[in-house]
């Protein structure tokens, strides 16, 4: 039997030749840049990666030792390929491209409630490491003076004395809620689908925020979504059926239910964008800053709604 090394001519491998094309894409504000790797072969392609480069440390953390639990859970998200030392404190995170990023879908009930069900599976899983949001700690009367340049209207202003007035119950409510796996940057940019069919279980990407934090806080996007919309009771499908997934699992007895839920969205998501408002220039950034105006205000009026109604109901204390 001949043992030698096969001797191929060079020029055999001209027909297995791959293109490397490198295009920029547009990241987010925890990123220092983003790529995709367009690997093809005669026009055709091979592979797509996505490469993020970050200095958040505890993101690095989470993919370094946490992100194999989701890629193995019934939560769909990218496969993780490689995580590269770039520089002192930066790393790139090198990720399946996923296709078919979502914008606003228009779903009818039944999608809306497994889309609940399906996104109530983060929460339920146990990720270890991961750091604990202090937002619901750090809310405090004085914050709420931050909203009065943002009310145009009277309706605004009777909202900030609702909540303040309802705030020290609220910070208790959430308190009593248990706390979760929780992407918190939770919305259709973040996620994809390859078709209609798939909108129920879609992929999860960007995980620069994950932490744990109290149930409900994750749904502030959807939260938003719902209050703009004329179709509320559609989409309010979607908290109850989230709500449901999370009491099934939950041992207290006490269960968590759909007002909860978009009391903590509300809560939240009010005072993340308060945040946001003080980190953008309206100058430089007119469109984004006249987004998070509308949005705060609807944030302000919906959670005074909403504290109201469950005081009213005597959830709240």
């Amino acid at each position: 039997m001949n043992t030698e090394p096969l001797k191929v001519p060079p020029e055999f491998f001209k027909d297995f030749a791959l293109t490397h094309d490198i295009l920029p894409l547009e990241g987010g504000a925890g990123n220092t840049g983003m790529a995709l790797h367009h690997i093809s072969r005669d026009g055709q392609d091979i592979l797509k990666i996505v490469e993020k480069r970050t200095r958040n440390r505890a993101e690095i953390d989470f993919y370094q030792n946490t992100y194999h639990i989701l890629e193995a859970s019934n939560v769909n998200v990218p496969r993780l390929y490689k995580i590269q030392k770039i520089h002192q404190g930066e790393y790139s995170v090198f990720t399946e491209a996923v296709h078919g990023v979502l914008k606003e879908p228009v779903l009818d009930n039944a999608a809306w409630k497994a889309l609940g069900n399906y996104l109530s599976r983060l929460a339920l899983l146990d990720l270890p490491g991961l750091q604990q949001n202090t937002t619901a700690q750090t809310i405090e009367l004085d914050t709420l003076a931050l909203l009065e340049p943002i009310c145009e209207e009277d309706k605004h202003l009777k909202a900030i004395n609702i909540v303040r007035l309802h705030l020290p119950a609220i910070k208790q409510r959430l308190s009593e809620l248990p706390y979760v796996s929780s992407h918190l940057d939770l919305s259709w940019k973040n996620m994809a689908a390859a078709d209609d069919q798939a909108l129920g279980a879609p992929y999860i990407f960007d995980w620069g925020t994950v932490s744990l934090c109290f149930a409900g806080a994750d749904l502030h996007f959807f939260a938003d979504e719902i209050l703009a919309s004329k179709n509320r009771e559609h989409k309010s499908a979607f908290f109850r059926s989230y709500a449901k997934a999370l009491s099934l699992k939950d041992t207290s007895g006490a269960g968590v239910s759909a007002d909860d839920l978009l009391l903590a969205a509300l809560t939240f998501g009010l005072f993340k964008r308060l945040q946001w408002a003080g980190n953008i220039d309206p100058v430089a950034r007119p469109s984004a800053s006249r987004w998070i105006k509308r949005s705060l205000q609807r944030f302000l009026v919906f959670l005074a709604r909403q504290s109201q109604k469950m005081v009213d109901q005597k959830i709240l204390g």
